[in-house]
């Protein structure tokens, strides 16, 4: 006799996310405004990923210091 219940396969916890840019202000200048295009390519060049953590810490690389970035 098997003491082990049954058990069926649990889908992944932690699926592909959908990720995307939410700009909530207008860009200071050309040059935050150009900062913000290699941000919004970055992440529509990495649109699904296991892990957001790794896609924020490169837009905050991106964007450099004084900008929130945020994911969940």
């Amino acid at each position: 006799m098997n003491p082990y219940p049954k058990t069926t396969a649990v889908a992944d916890p932690f699926p592909a996310q959908q990720a995307y840019v939410a700009i909530e202000q207008k860009p200071r200048d050309a040059a935050e405004k150009r900062r913000l295009q290699a941000v919004r390519q970055h992440v529509q060049a990495h649109t699904h990923t296991t892990d957001l953590r790794g896609l924020a810490g490169a837009v905050k690389k991106l964007l450099g210091p004084g900008y929130e970035v945020g994911l969940g």
